[in-house]
């Protein structure tokens, strides 16, 4: 007697194994994208004493736990590839850090030298300046003052061309814009004057030049004095 109920029992465990399974199957076969047998899933759903909106739910969550094992599986692979890159990092840190310390050390002396050079070159024009301050020949300087004078008659010149100059291509403009207002007589004597204090302006420029280089020269006339 208990042998054969034994058995019932087992086989009761083995159908119901089999309904489970069933339903997994059938769960894996419409989240893969798969269309089953309709009378398949009726009897199914059937069997397992469940309803399609109990099947749909299972579908929905065996789909959500592949999509999450798959986030984990592309965790593993981003945690490598992760550590590949910190590595490149660290070997490019190394490296600016090697370039950086042979730039320093190639920069900081020269730029010591360079500081060096830069007072040299200002004790020498400090030096120059107080000998030209102590020069005592009278020749010298009264070139010197004769210089600075035509220097600065120059500058007051150029400065009022220059200005005049402004003023001519002003004119000029307003006579090419509004010819109404000008004579052709009028627009050609504005172009001429201003032709005429641009090529002025050229030779203050020369003569200018010339007498900065005459004074440098006495400059260093009065240093050697």
């Amino acid at each position: 007697m208990a042998t054969a109920i034994d058995n019932v029992l087992t086989v009761q465990r083995e159908i119901a194994a089999e309904v489970v399974r069933r339903w997994r199957d059938l769960v894996v076969q419409i989240a893969n994208g798969q269309e089953p047998d309709p009378a398949d899933v009726s009897a199914t759903i059937e069997a397992n004493g469940k309803t399609p909106a109990d099947l749909q739910a299972d579908v929905h969550a065996h789909v959500r736990r592949v999509d999450l094992r798959k986030t984990i599986e592309g965790a593993d692979t981003v945690a490598s590839e992760r550590a590949a890159i910190e590595v490149k990092v660290d070997v490019a840190a190394e490296l600016l850090a090697v370039a950086k310390r042979k730039h320093d050390a190639t920069v900081f002396p020269l730029a010591s030298q360079l500081e060096h050079l830069e007072v040299r070159e200002r004790d020498a024009t400090a030096a120059k300046a107080e000998l030209a301050r102590g020069c005592r020949n009278q020749q010298i300087i009264g070139r010197m003052d004769d210089v600075r004078i035509r220097l600065a008659a120059m500058e007051n010149e150029s400065r009022e061309v220059r200005s005049q100059l402004g003023s001519l291509r002003s004119s000029f403009c307003s006579a090419r814009d509004t010819p109404s207002r000008y004579s052709a007589g009028e627009s050609a004597r504005l172009a001429t004057r201003i032709e005429d204090h641009e090529s002025h302006l050229i030779k203050l420029r020369a003569t200018t030049a010339a007498a900065v280089a005459e004074m440098d020269e006495i400059y260093n006339e009065m240093i050697q004095s």
